[in-house]
């Protein structure tokens, strides 16, 4: 009985505390950024904020917001204002992936590069963006299949031939594991596992999970598995078994 009393005390003070926190602080809205509809939140190696909505990309420098938005008549801005991932390259580049696009941003410029994965299919909805163990940026694409741009030659790669079934070339997430492997995950069931050897990637397994739909995010836990957030809660993958629980 003491031990429960001194457990929901403890609780009690961890919830005063992130109230307090919480009230203490500044709400920001549409009166600030772009969008109040927020879909990724970065904070870059300059330690610049970076906030994609649904419609414009927003800086924050810890005192406002800058925003960029589509000016169709000037190609070196963004020229999609559905932001979809932010993935900060390192100190020179920042890349931004669109409803309608890739774009490659200077710090040094403070301009937009377009960079187009496929000219038959210049407008592809990008979703996310890894690198890999070379340095390499991965794209996973909305029912076009996964890419790879190379960061030293600027050069686009398909990373693999692309399934029958259109729904099975939605890479809504990409994940590199513990071991090395690649997992595509999207809305659906199914999670694939993959074998890189930096120019394509061959499918190892599939899992087609049982009782969940949609899955959302992969993260790495420890040398033992990761976990797997879906619609309907978190799942462990164990590297030791290769089962999910």
């Amino acid at each position: 009985m003491k031990r429960f009393l001194l457990f929901s005390v403890i609780c009690f003070v961890q919830m005063l505390t992130c109230f307090s926190h919480a009230v203490s602080g500044r709400l920001y809205t549409s009166n600030d950024l772009s969008s109040c509809m927020i879909r990724k939140i970065v904070q870059d190696k300059y330690g610049f904020i970076w906030v994609g909505t649904k419609y414009g990309l927003n800086r924050f420098d810890g005192y406002s917001f800058s925003t960029y938005l589509c000016n169709p008549a000037d190609t070196t801005t963004i020229q999609d204002n559905e932001i979809v991932n932010i993935y900060p390259y390192n100190k020179e580049t920042l890349f931004v992936a669109t409803n309608c696009g890739l774009y490659k941003y200077s710090y040094r410029t403070n301009a937009f590069q377009r960079i187009v994965l496929e000219k038959k299919y210049e407008k592809m909805r990008i979703n996310s963006l890894i690198e890999d163990s070379q340095h390499h940026l991965l794209i996973g694409t909305a029912g076009y299949g996964a890419f790879k741009l190379d960061m030293k030659t600027g050069k686009i790669h398909r990373l693999n031939k692309g399934f029958k079934n259109p729904v099975d070339n939605y890479f809504g997430t990409l994940f590199f594991d513990g071991e090395g492997y690649l997992w595509q995950a999207n809305h659906t069931n199914s999670l694939r596992k993959y074998k890189s050897d930096g120019k394509t990637i061959r499918l190892v397994t599939q899992y087609d999970l049982k009782d969940i739909f949609g899955i959302h995010e992969l993260y790495a836990s420890d040398k033992q598995g990761f976990f797997v957030v879906h619609a309907c809660g978190i799942l462990r993958y164990d590297y030791r078994s290769h089962r999910f629980s």
